[in-house]
C-alpha cells in the first residue's frame, strides 16, 4: 500500500487564531475571526463625517457673511474727526507740510500763522515730497494745555529733508465754537510761555477748603476742637469685680463642765 505523495491532512498544523501571535498564512484566515468594524460602525462614521462637513461649511459661510454695503476695508476717518484735539491738529499739520499738501495745511492755521505754510512752499513742484506722503510718520507730545490754549511738540520722519521737529501754539474759542487751530510756532521746547485760562496746568496747585471744625494739619494757630465726651451709652461697660465669698462662721466652743466634787 503506497502513501500519498502530498502531505496528509492529519499532518497539517492547527488553524490560525488571533491568539496564536503569528502571522497567518494565505488561505488559513477566517474572516469571522478578524477584528474589523461592522457595517453599522462604518455607516455611523460616514454620518459623523457628513455632519461635520455641513457644520464647517455653515460656520464658514456665517463668518464671511457681510451686510450689503459693508466691506472688510476700515471706515475712512474724516478730516474733522482727525483734528478734534490739539494733538491731532499738530500731527495733521506736520503731515501736510512734509508731504507738500499745502491746501490741508491752510485749513489748520489762522490768518496770523499763514507764514508757516508759505515758508514751505518754496520747493517748486515738490514732487519728492508728494511721492513720500505714504511713508511720512509724525508723533506729537502735548507740552502744556488749558481749556482754550495748548503747546504741542511734533516730530516728523520719512520726509525727503530728514526728521523735522516743530513746536506749535494751538488755540480755540469755546464761546464762538471755533475748533482748534494753529496760531503760531515756538523756537524750541525749553522756553515755553505760561498759559493762562481755565484748567491751566501751570497755575497754582488746587487747595481744598475744609470746614472750620476740620482744620488743615501742620497749622499751629488753628483752633483745635474740644474733645467730645462720650455718651454713657457709648462708654464701654466694665465687668463688675468679683467679691470673695465670706469665710464660714465657726461655731462657738461648748462651755466647760465643772469637775465632780470628791467625797
Amino acid at each position: 500500500m503506497s502513501t500519498p505523495s502530498g502531505p496528509d491532512a492529519s499532518s497539517k498544523g492547527p488553524a490560525w487564531t488571533p491568539e496564536s501571535g503569528r502571522r497567518p498564512l494565505v488561505g488559513e484566515v477566517d474572516e469571522n475571526l478578524i477584528d474589523m468594524p461592522t457595517k453599522q460602525s462604518l455607516y455611523m462614521l460616514g454620518v459623523i463625517t457628513v455632519a461635520t462637513l455641513i457644520m464647517w461649511a455653515a460656520g464658514r459661510a456665517a463668518c464671511n457673511y457681510h451686510v450689503p454695503g459693508d466691506g472688510l476695508t476700515p471706515r475712512e476717518v474724516s478730516f474733522e474727526e482727525r483734528t478734534r484735539n490739539p494733538k491731532g491738529v499738530a500731527i495733521e499739520f506736520a503731515q501736510a507740510l512734509s508731504g507738500a499738501d499745502f491746501e490741508s495745511a491752510r485749513r489748520l492755521v489762522l490768518p496770523a500763522a499763514e507764514s508757516l505754510v508759505k515758508a514751505e512752499e518754496d520747493c517748486g513742484e515738490c514732487s519728492a515730497e508728494k511721492a513720500a506722503q505714504k511713508s511720512i510718520l509724525s508723533v506729537a507730545d502735548v507740552l502744556r494745555a488749558t481749556r482754550e490754549d495748548s503747546i504741542v511738540a511734533v516730530r516728523t520722519v520719512g520726509a525727503p529733508g530728514g526728521p523735522v521737529e516743530r513746536v506749535l501754539r494751538i488755540q480755540r474759542n469755546v464761546e464762538a465754537k471755533q475748533p482748534w487751530r494753529i496760531v503760531g510756532s515756538l523756537p524750541n521746547k525749553t522756553d515755553l510761555p505760561d498759559l493762562q485760562g481755565a484748567g491751566s496746568l501751570d497755575g497754582p496747585p488746587m487747595r481744598i477748603q475744609l470746614p472750620p471744625s476740620h482744620p488743615l494739619p501742620n497749622q499751629p494757630n488753628a483752633e483745635q476742637p474740644a474733645p467730645t465726651q462720650p455718651t454713657p451709652s457709648s462708654q464701654p461697660t466694665q465687668p463688675a469685680a468679683v467679691q470673695p465669698a465670706p469665710a464660714p462662721v465657726q461655731p462657738a466652743p461648748a462651755p466647760a463642765q465643772p469637775a465632780p466634787a470628791q467625797p
